[in-house]
């Protein structure tokens, strides 16, 4: 009975197997077979090249795949770097299309190999400046500030402005995110002067823009107002209406910010009346009624402001930035507060709160995902290394592919031999072990779900309490108030010594 089964598995394999590699080279053999009489009847391998190349990219994604494949087969028949680090280009773009963004860093990674053998300055840049993108699209942002300082270096031995802009938006971009802030200026002025003497109007605005923001950011209030000015006027000459109200939005940001509601208060009316008529799809809507609500609640405009954060919660819930939308909550509770709808006030804390875990769990998994892909790109340059060492060995592995193909089938198969003993042999105890950890896993859940709502229910009752004393005037009363106050405050803290502590059976009262 055991080898009959284990027979039927491997009948089972063989045959899928075969049904995918039939499906496969009936899905590409139209394209193929159509390509193969296109190539014939081109007289060189130069302009068979040049064909594929110029197909790729105009073709779909699928298509460019095939036409790239066919062209690296001929760049390697003729022995042409040159076009085989033009084709690894395309393959890369392609690949970051699909979001395959490690994959376009190993395709660059050639690229980077073949420049520097051929020793083109200007291809190496454009080559570091493209790794430097991946890696950061990757998420891996120091792998791609080292990148981005090896092309800064090349452009200022070689003459070329654009894509030296180009570079140094990219890398003020990134000391940004890395919160090397003071860095990130430098390369925005930088910007700025290489896009001036450009001629580059849009440049300029846009560089402009991005060196206020910045100085926004750093503190800077009146030099940053300064140069968001000179930015929306810019923008107004090249009739970019959108950018220019952009920029008329963040200096209100930075007058609210500052304290001066009044001031802030036409320059953000003026941008939400333009995005809400002319762009209602912008983000910047959800910006501007943000801060129309603000302003509002300063004004203790209670109305007004409720019909501003219902339009911004709108917003916010179609977009992705969970931020923004916990703060427009919190705003939420205090307007319904004030006009005294308390069930939807204790309603937008609550879901303020649950938000909060949400993003506390988004920022969790953002890192988990960040150090996983670290770890891919260290294994992934080590093994480019070693692939641009074994140059030649690749070069017949890309031609004996079948082979390879065959070889992986013959191995899936004797794996698959082997996980059928595997499994029949260790059944039993995998059953019995997957219970006890889902019995395990359930009583986790289970604790960490009612220490969790133990939590916000103590939460909820301490900013009850919190916003019932702002309307009472007896001492007494308020006294009584932040006396359950302190009481609620000791209990969380109890429970939260409780739940901490593995033991879950006493607490250090000294604590």
């Amino acid at each position: 009975m055991r080898y009959r089964s284990i027979f039927l598995w491997l009948v089972l394999l063989f045959v899928l197997g075969l049904v995918f590699n039939c499906v496969n080279v009936w899905a590409q053999s139209p394209l193929a077979d159509n390509l193969n009489q296109e190539l014939e009847q081109l007289a060189t391998d130069s302009l068979r090249l040049q064909y594929c190349l110029a197909q790729a990219r105009s073709a779909s994604i699928s298509e460019a795949a095939v036409y790239l494949r066919e062209a690296v087969k001929i760049a390697d028949r003729i022995d042409d770097p040159k076009s085989m680090a033009e084709l690894y280009t395309e393959k890369a773009i392609l690949e970051n299309k699909q979001g395959n963004h490690m994959a376009g860093v190993r395709a660059f990674m050639k690229v980077d190999s073949i420049s520097r053998l051929l020793g083109d300055t200007a291809k190496l840049a454009a080559v570091q400046t493209n790794l430097g993108l991946s890696h950061f699209y990757a998420g891996n942002k120091d792998m791609a500030l080292q990148h981005y300082y090896e092309a800064y270096q090349l452009y200022n031995i070689i003459n070329e402005p654009r894509g030296f802009s180009r570079l140094l938006n990219n890398l003020a971009i990134c000391t940004k995110e890395l919160n090397k802030l003071d860095e990130a200026e430098k390369y925005y002025r930088e910007s700025l002067q290489l896009k001036r003497t450009l001629a580059d109007s849009n440049g300029i605005a846009t560089s402009l823009m991005n060196l206020g923001l910045l100085l926004a950011e750093k503190k800077q209030y009146e030099e940053a107002l300064a140069t968001l000015q000179e930015a929306r006027s810019q923008y107004q000459e090249i009739s970019a209406e959108a950018d220019a109200f952009a920029c008329q939005l963040s200096e209100g940001k930075i007058m609210i910010d500052q304290g001066q509601w009044d001031r802030a208060l036409p320059l953000v009316q003026e941008s939400y009346d333009y995005f809400h008529h002319q762009a209602p799809e912008s983000p910047y809507l959800l910006l501007a009624s943000g801060d129309l609500a603000a302003i509002s609640i300063n004004r203790k405009d209670y109305r007004l402001a409720n019909a501003y954060l219902e339009e911004a919660l709108v917003l916010a819930k179609k977009s992705d930035k969970l931020e923004v939308l916990r703060s427009l909550l919190k705003d939420k509770a205090l307007v319904e507060y004030a006009l005294q709808d308390y069930q939807r006030g204790f309603d937008a804390l609550q879901e303020s709160y649950i938000l909060n875990d949400s993003i506390n769990a988004h920022s969790k998994l953002a890192l988990i995902e960040e150090m996983q892909t670290r770890f891919e790109v260290d294994a992934k340059e080590r093994e480019i290394t070693l692939l641009n060492t074994q140059q030649a060995l690749d070069q017949i592995k890309l031609k004996n592919s079948r082979n390879r193909n065959l070889i992986l089938i013959l191995v899936g198969i004797a794996l698959s031999i082997f996980s059928a003993f595997i499994y029949r042999l260790y059944f039993q105890i995998n059953r019995q072990k997957k219970l006890i950890s889902q019995a395990l896993a359930e009583r986790e859940t289970l604790l960490k779900e009612i220490h969790h709502r133990v939590k916000n229910n103590l939460q909820v009752i301490s900013s009850l309490l919190s916003m019932q004393s702002y309307q009472i005037q007896d001492k007494n009363a308020l006294e009584a108030i932040q006396e359950s106050r302190n009481r609620v405050k000791s209990m969380s803290l109890i429970h939260q010594s409780l739940y901490q502590d593995k033991g879950l059976v006493s607490i250090d009262s000294s604590e």
